[in-house]
């Protein structure tokens, strides 16, 4: 029999089985042509790697996400003291958890759209270009938690993987970005109508032109988050995005539905009770009036909350309190904060079937476009329309009402609000800012990159990994500081209070099975230091216009 036919079925075979999470039908399927391997279909590896980007299965969406770009972005906080009480959220880094976010997307993406990208023949020129769209959604997450990384040699050599630095695997995303937006342009103009990527499609159900918008989308987020260090290739690059088509309309959003899971978010927040509304989060839209709080996460029923009385007003009308949990404080207790506000009616039981892991928003689009046009790139509007039209954006997604939404905009003098914890009057905080809504051309552009970037972060919710990365790449929102740093205690903490968690180490894992080339990987950082206070390449700490 062929050999190479063998490896190449071989190959297929450890993919599914490492991934574990592919149906047997879909197995039966890929191997059910047994004579022509340019005919075995690689379909059924693309469902794994789109439920990898975010782990689906809520105790490894906890660690993966939640306890990790959740916690650090400001969105939520836990109530249960992990781990005795030191863990992630005073930076008592736990080397587990810090591996889960490098290891499900390494197993699960980066494996199989290898395996993928080597089997797809020239004629299936559409798989390769959601397959590459694909591993830089998993892996620019990757990236921007670690830095450097095993990318562009990724699965050529046995017993070592070489990283490549962050600037040299950005360059790779824009290079396959680029490929995939030209390989998806000339499928739909040849191809009208026709997708055969559909039945395995869980996130567009096989329409390629969003397919498309996304590939822009995503390049248009990655050119901003290089612009304070490569100005003119982020210029370039945001400019092609838009010229090619970004995502415009709010009902476009990116997100991975399976309606046979619950949502991780779901069982994390309602049923185990580990994930409440992150203190900063009540801070800003609690001081905003954030017509979005209510469609985010419902009143607290803590009865020490209760009795410092009412801090919103719901659109019925009724007065309540939403109640947050600061990072960085000693828990002790579960119970003393197991009732402060949880997550909203998206993730509540009668809906969460059909609420998706959000990868990418609209909104998010406009406010980049916004930021871009504030640096004198050509974002096709202005700075203040752009912004003006994000805001309006993320509010049509949560069907908050057009008159809400507009008087939201002009508002001019609302700011974020103090902080209060009703159990310990110790974790009390001032407000962190003291940003408005309404546009203002007599500000200075950083005042403006305030504003645009407080906005990104109230429309990204809740996808915590996002706005983790924008605010070590901007400085906004402002959040409040940590009550409690246990990060010195270890080699691999030592973090900075002020300026706060800006990666974290490499894993355990990396060390042990790679240990040479993630010793080369530590002299591509910032300080050469695998520690979690080392700023990423493109976090310079300055925000730059020109």
């Amino acid at each position: 029999m062929n050999t190479k036919f063998i490896r190449h079925i071989y190959q297929i075979c450890i993919a599914l089985i490492i991934l574990s999470t592919s149906c047997t039908s879909e197995f039966e399927e890929m191997n059910s042509n047994t004579f022509k391997v340019e005919e075995v279909s690689t379909g059924p590896l693309f469902g794994p790697v789109q439920k990898n980007i975010f782990q689906e299965l809520h105790w490894k969406y906890q660690i993966q996400e939640n306890l990790n770009g959740d916690l650090y972005s400001g969105y939520m906080a836990p109530p249960t003291p992990f781990n005795s009480d030191h863990f992630n959220s005073t930076y008592s880094l736990m080397d587990n958890w810090n591996a889960t976010p490098y290891d499900y997307r390494m197993t699960g993406v980066m494996k199989p759209v290898h395996s993928i990208l080597k089997l797809t023949g020239e004629r299936s020129k559409d798989f390769i270009a959601i397959a590459k769209i694909l591993r830089v959604a998993a892996m620019h997450q990757v990236t921007d938690t670690y830095g450097p990384l095993p990318y562009s040699s990724y699965g050529m050599y046995e017993t070592y993987s070489p990283y490549d630095s962050q600037e040299e695997i950005y360059t790779s995303f824009f290079k396959d970005l680029e490929e995939a937006d030209q390989y998806l342009k000339e499928y739909i103009e040849n191809n009208p109508g026709k997708s055969a990527f559909k039945k395995y499609d869980y996130i567009f159900g096989g329409d390629y032109t969003k397919w498309r918008k996304y590939c822009n989308s995503l390049r248009l987020r990655l050119a901003m988050r290089i612009s304070n260090k490569d100005f003119i290739k982020a210029k370039e690059e945001a400019e092609k995005a838009v010229s090619n088509g970004v995502l415009t309309d709010p009902k476009d959003i990116v997100g991975m539905l399976d309606v046979n899971n619950d949502n991780p978010l779901y069982i994390i927040s309602n049923v185990w009770h580990d994930a409440k509304l992150g203190a900063n989060m009540e801070s800003i839209l609690v001081g905003l009036k954030d017509p979005r709080l209510e469609k985010f996460f419902l009143p607290t029923d803590n009865i020490k909350a209760i009795e410092l009385g009412p801090n919103y007003t719901l659109s019925t009308g009724e007065e309540v309190r939403f109640q947050g949990i600061r990072n960085g404080i000693r828990l002790v207790k579960k119970k003393d904060r197991i009732n402060y506000s949880t997550l909203g009616a998206p993730w509540q039981v009668d809906q969460q079937k059909g609420t998706p892991i959000y990868l990418m928003f609209p909104a998010e689009m406009y406010f980049l476009r916004a930021e871009g046009a504030l640096k004198g790139f050509n974002m096709n509007g202005s700075a203040e329309d752009l912004y003006r039209q994000g805001i309006e954006a993320s509010m049509s997604q949560w069907e908050v009402t057009s008159d809400k939404s507009e008087g939201y905009l002009e508002d001019a003098t609302s700011h974020p609000s103090d902080y209060v914890d009703p159990v310990n009057q110790e974790y009390n905080i001032k407000a962190a800012s003291h940003v408005t809504i309404k546009w203002d051309s007599s500000l200075s552009k950083e005042e403006k990159l305030e504003k645009i970037i407080t906005q990104k972060w109230i429309a990204n919710f809740p996808i915590g990994q996002e706005a983790w990365s924008e605010f070590r790449r901007t400085g906004y929102p402002k959040l409040q500081d940590l009550k409690t740093n246990d990060s010195y205690s270890f080699e691999t903490g030592q973090v900075d209070s002020e300026i706060m968690i800006r990666r974290l180490p490499f894993p355990t894992s990396e060390v042990k099975n790679n240990n040479s080339e993630m010793l080369k990987a530590c002299k591509l950082l910032s300080t050469g230091k695998n520690n979690a206070g080392t700023r990423l390449w493109w976090d310079t700490g300055v925000n730059r216009f020109e």
